[in-house]
């Protein structure tokens, strides 16, 4: 049982490590400012100042976390204190929905062409609901309530980190998650923006809080009741963003390898409570969404975005060719599950005729889509702002969230190479990183859908802060051992 875990284990390792190659390789070819320059300048940079932060360095960290929150908080609020005025294509868009139907909810109703729309995308309606509760709030105003709801969100994240780092691995490291977090600039604009993307990965680092309980705990009730907990966050976290039985699966993964190791039932136990927590609440919270909307919704939306994700010409993106044939063939005539299903099979019939060259090219295309110049993930969020992709603001903001993903994959993949630790904690990193891009690969893909694995990146990365410090310990002694040796033979 003993060789079935280390191989399970070096296998998952393996993948993560070609994983972590792959998209380091696509954020470079991506970068706009120039990328050899920026890794030349940035990542020495970066090796001199934590090498420099070691036991022996006394830092005041209440005095840098405040000044980063302080700081966080007006970049995230810059709408607000600019009064930049918050515009949307149509209310059939994503960010057009939640902005529009979060007003409608918010006055008691919901109009035809947003129930039409969630309908189909169940899972922006609980995001939609929950701005209208911020709407009621902010005494009716959307812009405030939007810069509201995800700056909190926002920082309540990025408190579940600095905790879920303080606990696995100490202050130090904590306090480096949290300040790389109040800079990450995709956050800051995802701020701006009538999207779920901060609070899903809210809701990702409230689960992986949950997963850290249950790997410390003892196969008792208690574990079983955390098992039974994280079931009920994965089912509320799937109706934002239908990924999260990614975190059930290589918690499944991480429970079975234990129990070839302890042979302990509970284990098993403890796999059906979360397994069967998340069937039963799904069924009940898909009823409860049908009697808000008035309606039938899809149980998942897993047919569209198969469908759209195996366009080849398109690379896997989407497309107003696929969606008018949806809405406009299916969807009129035909109940909404029995439209999923319809579409999943149209996508079964584009893969098919793929050969098997195609298939891999397709592949590599959509990878590339997802991690090749990140900063095309906020494309679809300038609409909201009212700028074009040719206004410097736009240009600024793409070149500083490419560079930044740069890093923090750059961090990771260092990481996961020098420090080659296998405890559990780093196995569902591992396993949601691997995990959360098969998904991606899967179906449609588009470039902020990505923002998912950022709270993943940055916990990697800052996991394992001190190997920066033996990084520049081992280049100094090295150093200096050179230029010994130059004068002994001068």
């Amino acid at each position: 049982m003993t060789k079935i875990r280390n191989l399970l284990s070096s296998t998952i390792w393996i993948c993560f490590v070609i994983l972590a190659i792959l998209m380091f390789e696509f954020s470079i070819t991506g970068v706009k400012v120039e990328p050899g320059l920026s890794f030349v300048i940035a990542i020495p940079i970066i090796v001199l100042l934590f090498g420099r932060w070691d036991k022996e360095c006394k830092i005041n960290y209440k005095y840098i976390v405040a000044i980063f929150f302080i700081v966080g908080i007006i970049f995230r609020s810059l709408p607000l204190i600019l009064n930049w005025n918050y515009t949307c294509i149509n209310d059939l868009s994503d960010t057009g929905v939640h902005y529009f139907g979060a007003q409608e909810l918010a006055e008691g109703f919901l109009g035809d062409n947003i129930v039409t729309y969630e309908k189909m995308y169940p899972y922006l309606f609980p995001y939609t609901f929950l701005l209208s509760i911020f709407v009621r709030l902010c005494f009716g105003h959307i812009d405030c309530a939007i810069i509201l709801s995800n700056l909190f969100f926002d920082y309540c994240g990025i408190f579940l980190l600095y905790k879920i780092l303080h606990k696995m691995k100490g202050k130090k490291n904590a306090v480096f998650g949290m300040i790389i977090s109040l800079v990450n600039p995709f956050s800051i604009i995802a701020c701006w923006c009538s999207l779920n993307l901060i609070v899903v990965n809210f809701l990702l680092l409230l689960v992986i809080t949950i997963c850290i309980n249950i790997i410390h705990k003892k196969a008792n009730k208690k574990f079983l009741l955390t098992c039974f907990a994280l079931g009920i966050a994965v089912t509320l976290a799937n109706y934002f963003r239908p990924l999260f039985s990614v975190v059930l699966i290589a918690m499944i993964i991480i429970l079975f390898m234990r129990y070839l190791k302890d042979r302990d039932r509970t284990l098993i136990l403890g796999i059906l409570v979360m397994t069967c927590t998340m069937v039963i609440l799904s069924q009940i919270t898909n009823r409860a969404i049908n009697k808000i909307v008035n309606e039938n919704v899809m149980n998942n939306t897993g047919g569209w975005n198969f469908y759209v994700g195996s366009n080849y010409e398109s690379k896997g993106q989407w497309t107003a060719s696929d969606r008018d044939y949806f809405f406009g063939e299916i969807t009129p005539y035909y109940p909404a599950d029995i439209a999923r299903e319809m579409i999943m099979e149209k996508g079964i019939e584009r893969y098919s005729d793929y050969s098997l060259k195609m298939f891999i090219t397709h592949i590599a295309n959509k990878m590339s889509v997802l991690f090749a110049n990140e900063g095309n993930a906020i494309y679809d969020i300038r609409y909201c702002l009212g700028i074009n992709n040719e206004s410097a603001l736009y240009l600024i903001c793409s070149s500083m969230v490419s560079l930044y993903f740069a890093l923090i994959v750059f961090g990771s993949l260092f990481s996961c190479i020098f420090k080659r630790k296998n405890d559990e904690f780093i196995l569902l990193l591992r396993l949601l990183l691997l995990g959360f891009t098969s998904a991606f690969v899967l179906v449609e893909v588009m470039n902020r859908y990505t923002f998912i694995i950022y709270p993943v990146l940055i916990i990697i990365t800052a996991l394992f802060v001190d190997d920066w410090a033996e990084l520049y310990r081992i280049l100094k002694e090295y150093s200096r051992r050179e230029t010994k040796l130059y004068a002994d033979k001068s």
